[in-house]
């Protein structure tokens, strides 16, 4: 092989790895990037993407609302996501909120530290869309209590 055929092949290589090389950080850059979209209900909420399809709520944007409705899924840039976390801090001094409706059919972890800033007391129902029969439907209830949430406040649907 000449000289011509040998840079001939390491420009074709070298061409290759940068494609490689910047399809991955594309796809690592969106991942854990915050996304605000559209979902039934009331979103006032901000979510982080944990993967390529699912996404995080982080925090609520507005403090002083009385119900909180967390979707199982979240449209934004039309990609949809399916919200399956709560970070912890997401209802962070949310001094009013009562009622929080989970549409957990996607939802496999809330974090310890959820409800950190509210008193205990404060929360009078959480409504959690999820069968008996689920597998994680145990394991969530944990979660919850572990939050500081009142057992007797959690309703499964």
């Amino acid at each position: 092989m000449g000289n011509k055929g040998f840079k001939r092949v390491l420009a074709i290589v070298l061409a290759a790895t940068c494609m490689l090389v910047f399809s991955f950080s594309a796809t690592f850059a969106a991942t854990g990037s915050p996304v605000n979209g559209t979902a039934p209900g009331k979103v006032s909420g901000e979510y982080k993407t944990t993967t390529k399809s699912t996404a995080a709520l982080v925090k609520v944007i507005k403090k002083s609302i009385k119900t909180k409705a967390v979707p199982s899924t979240l449209t934004a840039n039309g990609v949809t996501y399916k919200i399956t976390e709560i970070k912890a801090g997401a209802f962070k001094n949310a001094k009013k909120l009562k009622k929080i409706n989970v549409k957990g059919i996607n939802l496999k972890k809330v974090d310890k530290k959820a409800f950190k800033g509210l008193k205990k007391s404060q929360i009078k129902k959480i409504k959690v869309k999820i069968s008996k029969k689920n597998k994680n439907y145990k394991k969530l209830k944990k979660q919850f209590i572990k939050a500081g949430i009142k057992s007797k406040n959690i309703k499964f649907y």
